[in-house]
């Protein structure tokens, strides 16, 4: 199930409407940190209770209610300063975020996994809908049977993730320049869902790759510079010859005449040969210098190469762990495409029943900027990680029982059933709280009607 939802992570966890708040790390988040050309500080991290990411060499770097790219520039700030890397490149990927909460009438209470297309009514439908009704000889299915439709789409969504996942991961074992989109991925998707999913793997496949072709960039550019600094101490050693062989010539000279030699005071010819041992000590300097130089070029050019394969060893391993995930979504996916029609089926019986439906009305406490609010929330409202969902049940009117039976069904051209059709919790606050904090407030949200 973990690696599930990290693989689902990667396709379509930051995926948002253009309209909804970007998503923001918090605490018990999970994300994958890699340090391009570093995999001594490339790990997968959670953000602690305070609000930090721990990393190897850099220390605590504070993430809580930041966005994915504002991590990752604090990331990059924070390995420039600390760690002393130069022009660090850092990826961050959310692998798991924390859950979200569901309470009040529901059948199964708890926490459940989030994901970015988690609305109120999908949540409502996880913790197992309101407790079973029985009314006449049979139970209501209405929401059972929407929970079942449920799973059906999001079992496609996940695999249409991993077709797309695979395809990018197979492009970059290859170190190809692009990725080719497989017919039919998207099979069962909306047209807003598949954008999302296919946006998300283009960004992280053109992402990753200019961070290594940044990363080639720069060894190459350090590998040009240690060989103009080889060329220019080359140059120097030939200087220093030159100097040596006029020194020993002038000593020869001296010594090859005896009356010269008489001549010459003894402290000359001293100065003579210490300054032959200078320029021989330092040519020894130039040459360990020479051979230093050669050795980190000949370092730079293995790290370049070596940078470009690891990349396509990662990916092959990811590769071989989506195959697997592949294989078991297409066989969970017959069973769960046949539990849904049961439920399509059952809501369309339900729908010519003289039983009175009951309508959930949601809450949501959720804490934003470090305040709590209190919103009463739709059906298709969008759920953030730690959201807490309070479930209230109240008695549709009657002749609504078709539109509820239409709403939990999944039937795109249904009317949807406004909040304002249903009266409000008689109680001041269905979670038992009142919005705490400074600033804190209770807001309506009002999207448009299930989708």
């Amino acid at each position: 199930m973990m690696r599930l939802l990290a693989g689902l992570s990667l396709a379509a966890l930051l995926i948002m409407p253009a309209t909804a708040d970007p998503f923001r790390l918090g605490p018990e988040d999970r994300v994958d940190v890699r340090v391009f050309a570093r995999p001594d500080m490339s790990v997968a991290l959670k953000v602690d209770g305070d609000g930090n990411l721990r990393l190897p060499l850099v220390g605590s770097v504070g993430a809580a209610g930041q966005t994915i790219d504002e991590v990752e520039a604090r990331l990059v700030a924070a390995c420039r300063e600390r760690a002393g890397i130069l022009e660090p490149r850092v990826t961050v990927t959310v692998l798991e975020t924390a859950p979200i909460f569901v309470g009040g009438a529901v059948q199964n209470p708890g926490r459940y996994a989030w994901a970015s297309d988690l609305t109120a009514a999908k949540a409502y439908a996880l913790a197992g809908g309101a407790p079973r009704l029985f009314e006449g000889t049979g139970p209501l299915l209405v929401f059972e049977a929407y929970r079942a439709v449920e799973q059906e789409e999001q079992t496609q969504t996940r695999l249409a993730a991993a077709i797309l996942r695979r395809a990018r991961l197979s492009a970059e074992a290859a170190a190809a320049p692009s990725f080719d989109v497989p017919d039919g991925w998207a099979e069962g998707l909306k047209p807003a869902q598949a954008e999302e999913l296919l946006t998300r793997e283009q960004h992280l496949f053109v992402k990753r790759r200019e961070a290594i072709t940044g990363e080639v960039k720069n060894l190459k550019r350090q590998s040009q510079i240690l060989s103009e600094q080889e060329i220019a101490l080359k140059a120097s050693l030939g200087k220093k010859s030159q100097q040596l062989a006029l020194l020993q010539q002038e000593l020869t000279a001296i010594g090859g005449d005896s009356e010269n030699a008489r001549l010459v005071p003894v402290t000359r010819l001293l100065a003579l040969k210490r300054s032959i041992v200078e320029v021989e000590n330092d040519q020894r300097e130039i040459e360990r210098r020479i051979s230093e130089t050669r050795l980190q070029g000949a370092i730079t050019e293995q790290t370049s190469a070596n940078l470009q394969n690891s990349r396509v060893i990662e990916a092959s391993g990811q590769l071989a762990e989506v195959e697997r995930e592949l294989v078991s979504l297409r066989e969970s996916l017959l069973p769960v495409r046949r539990r849904a029609e049961v439920g399509r089926t059952a809501v369309g019986a339900s729908d010519s029943r003289s039983a009175r439906a009951r309508v959930p009305v949601f809450t949501i406490r959720r804490e934003l900027g470090g305040t709590v609010q209190v919103l009463h929330a739709e059906a298709d409202t969008r759920l953030m990680p730690r959201d807490l969902v309070q479930v209230v049940v109240e008695p549709a009117p009657s002749g609504d029982l078709g539109r509820v039976a239409e709403m939990y069904s999944g039937n795109p051209e249904a009317a949807p059933l406004r909040a304002s059709a249903v009266p409000a919790p008689k109680s001041p606050s269905p979670l038992g709280v009142s919005a705490t904090g400074k600033g804190s407030s209770s807001a309506a949200l009002q999207p448009a009607g299930l989708k």
